[in-house]
């Protein structure tokens, strides 16, 4: 097992009304590579990237999050998302901008946005839906020296999109999902998913 080391600032302004802000910027360190991470997912070197999120929140019904990922090196911004959260937990919607810097030397991974929208909704007290979408702002193919088309994730202007829902008592948790994936990646094509998940508390989950 790998040794590492992980380090961070965390700071917070909490109002008498029960709003807040709050701040945290961490890093680590490895002192061995681990193989299983991808070159430009900020994990790849011995120094990981920097990673932080700041959180405002005026009201017990909004949240305003922004996380972001800069270059060990530079500080370059590597990776930023904008996330908007509103409502009370019984009917929670949010909006979310997502940005990632190009991948350099993999022509697989350009740069890349998109927008997240998600709606989860308490039905009953034990039953809940989720409904999500993520649609690519900027889709492209990117092309090789000779012109010829690279396999690359996200061709399509929807991503995904999916529903799910929930029923979860004391003992148990049932969750039942259909899931549209627009995602190109070298033999993966564009379809439709059902996932049905049984999580017994305690003991563990089974997918079906």
């Amino acid at each position: 097992m790998a040794a590492s080391v992980d380090y961070g600032f965390r700071a917070g302004v909490y109002g008498d009304g029960g709003g807040s802000t709050r701040l945290i910027v961490g890093q680590s360190y490895s002192m061995q590579l681990n193989d299983n991470f991808a070159a430009g997912s900020g994990l790849d070197h011995h120094l990981s990237d920097v990673v932080g999120r700041a959180t405002v929140s005026p009201g017990p019904y909004l949240d305003l999050i922004y996380r972001f990922r800069l270059d060990r090196e530079d500080l370059a911004l590597r990776r930023q998302e904008a996330v908007l959260a509103t409502g009370p937990a019984s009917l929670r919607l949010s909006l979310s901008y997502l940005q990632i810097a190009a991948v350099p030397n993999v022509p697989q991974l350009p740069k890349r946005k998109q927008i997240i929208g998600a709606l989860s909704a308490q039905l009953t007290r034990y039953w809940s839906l989720q409904l999500q979408e993520t649609r690519d702002l900027a889709p492209s193919v990117p092309v090789t020296a000779a012109g010829t088309p690279v396999n690359t994730i996200g061709t399509t202007e929807t991503l995904n999109s999916g529903v799910a829902i929930t029923y979860r008592d004391e003992c148990l948790a049932l969750v039942a999902s259909v899931t549209q994936s627009g995602i190109v990646n070298g033999d993966v094509r564009p379809g439709t998913s059902f996932l049905f998940t049984i999580v017994f508390k305690n003991l563990g989950d089974v997918a079906l």
